[in-house]
C-alpha cells in the first residue's frame, strides 16, 4: 500500500491488500486483479491545525491501483474523528471543540484508509495589548499592536485573527496588526478570533503642540510669590500640572524638555518642582514646536526640617523699633543656623513687625 504525503500522516490498509501490490509488480496478474483501490494519494499535505472560524481546506485525494495508476471511477470519503471535534462542509475542515483528533479518508467497501492528525483549536478569550502600555500615536507614525489568544492560562500563538479600524480616516488598519494614524483624534479598533472580539481605544495625536499651559497645582497653602510666581519651600517639592493640547485635543505621545533659569534655586524631575535654597528662577518646558514658561520663588524651609540653637543676631535697622528700639542685636534660641536671608526675604515681603520676622524665620 502507498500513503499519502504527510510527515505525520500515515495509511492503513490489509495483509491482502498488501500482497495484491507485490504480486502485481512480481507476477503478470489479469489487470482487472490489479486494478483494484490500493492506496490513497494526497496531492498536498494535509493540514495539521485548524482555528475555530478559520477552516481549513482539504487537499485533493486521489485512489490509486497497486501500480500506482489513479483509479478515476473510485470515490473518496473524508470524515473528522472523533465527530464531536470538527465538522467537513464545502471540502472545509471546522474546528468545534478544542482538542486532539484525526482526519480520515476512506474509499467505501474496501479496507483502504488513510488518517492524518489534526489539533483543533478553540480559544476562550482574546485581549488587545499596546506597545508599552500606551495606545498612542502620532499622525504619520505607525502602532504595532498585539492580539493575545488564549485557552484558560495557556497562550495560543498562531491564532488567525482578523484585525479592524472602527475609524479608517483616523486610524488604518495595516497586516499583522499595525495601524497608522491619519488624522488627530480617538480611534478604536477591534480584534476578532473566531466568535472572541476585543476591543481597544486608540488615540491619534497631531505631530505637533499648539499650546501648553503650565502651573503649580494647589497643595493647600494659599502662598503665591509675586506676579502670581510658584511658591515653592527649600527642601519642599510641588507637583507641576502640564497640559499640552493640538487641534482641540490632548497632545499625546510627545517628551516634554525642562529648562531651569536658576538651577542653584530649583530643579525638575518628573513633573515634580523641588526647591533647593531661598530665591527666584524661571522654569520653562518646550514639546512639539510650543513652550511655557511660569515664575518660581523658593521660600524658607519649613521649621520642623531644622535644627535648635541658641545665636545672637544683629538686628537690620529698619527692624530697631518698638521693643526693639535702639537694639542692635537680639539672642534668642532658633531651628536656622544662617536667618539673614529668611529675614531679608519676608521683609522684602513687606513683613514689618520684627516679632513675626523672627518667629517665622526662627520657627519660634
Amino acid at each position: 500500500m502507498r500513503h499519502a504525503m504527510g510527515d505525520n500522516a500515515q495509511a492503513r490498509g490489509t495483509s491482502s491488500q498488501l500482497s495484491l501490490s507485490i504480486l502485481c509488480v512480481a507476477t503478470a496478474l489479469p489487470a482487472a486483479a490489479c486494478s483494484q483501490p490500493d492506496a490513497i494519494r494526497l496531492e498536498e499535505e494535509a493540514p495539521t491545525v485548524v482555528w475555530v472560524g478559520a477552516p481549513r481546506r482539504l487537499p485533493p485525494a486521489t485512489v490509486v491501483d497497486a501500480m500506482g495508476q489513479p483509479l478515476s471511477s473510485a470515490q473518496v470519503e473524508v470524515t473528522v474523528h472523533p465527530p464531536v471535534q470538527g465538522r467537513i462542509a464545502g471540502g472545509l475542515v471546522h474546528a468545534d471543540l478544542h482538542g486532539q483528533g484525526e482526519l480520515r479518508w476512506h474509499v467505501p467497501g474496501t479496507n483502504v484508509r488513510y488518517v492524518s492528525p489534526l489539533r483543533f483549536v478553540v480559544p476562550d478569550s482574546v485581549d488587545i495589548e499596546c506597545p508599552g502600555g500606551r495606545c498612542v500615536v502620532q499622525v504619520g507614525d505607525k502602532i504595532d499592536l498585539i492580539a493575545k489568544v488564549r485557552r484558560g492560562d495557556e497562550i495560543l500563538d498562531g491564532a488567525p485573527v482578523v484585525w479592524k479600524s472602527i475609524a479608517p480616516g483616523v486610524l488604518k488598519a495595516m497586516p499583522a496588526g499595525r495601524f497608522t494614524g491619519l488624522a488627530a483624534g480617538p480611534a478604536q479598533v477591534t480584534v476578532t478570533v473566531g466568535s472572541l472580539v476585543d476591543a481597544q481605544p486608540v488615540q491619534v495625536t497631531s505631530n505637533r503642540v499648539d499650546s501648553i499651559r503650565l502651573k503649580c497645582v494647589e497643595d493647600g497653602s494659599g502662598r503665591v510669590g509675586d506676579n502670581g510666581a510658584c511658591v515653592v519651600k527649600a527642601g519642599s517639592d510641588r507637583l507641576l500640572s502640564l497640559t499640552m493640547m493640538s487641534d482641540g485635543h490632548p497632545a499625546l505621545g510627545f517628551e516634554p524638555e525642562w529648562s531651569i533659569e536658576n538651577q542653584d534655586v530649583v530643579y525638575v524631575v518628573d513633573r515634580r518642582l523641588t526647591g533647593r535654597r531661598i530665591g527666584k528662577s524661571k522654569v520653562t518646558v518646550e514639546a512639539g514646536g510650543s513652550r511655557a514658561v511660569i515664575d518660581v520663588e523658593v521660600w524658607p524651609s519649613n521649621c520642623s526640617d531644622k535644627v535648635e540653637a541658641l545665636l545672637t543676631y544683629l538686628l537690620p535697622r529698619h527692624l530697631q523699633f518698638g521693643r526693639w528700639a535702639g537694639r542692635t542685636k537680639i539672642r534668642l534660641q532658633c531651628k536656622i543656623d544662617e536667618p539673614e536671608a529668611c529675614l531679608e526675604f519676608y521683609s522684602a515681603k513687606g513683613m514689618t513687625n520684627p516679632r513675626e520676622l523672627l518667629e517665622v524665620c526662627c520657627c519660634r
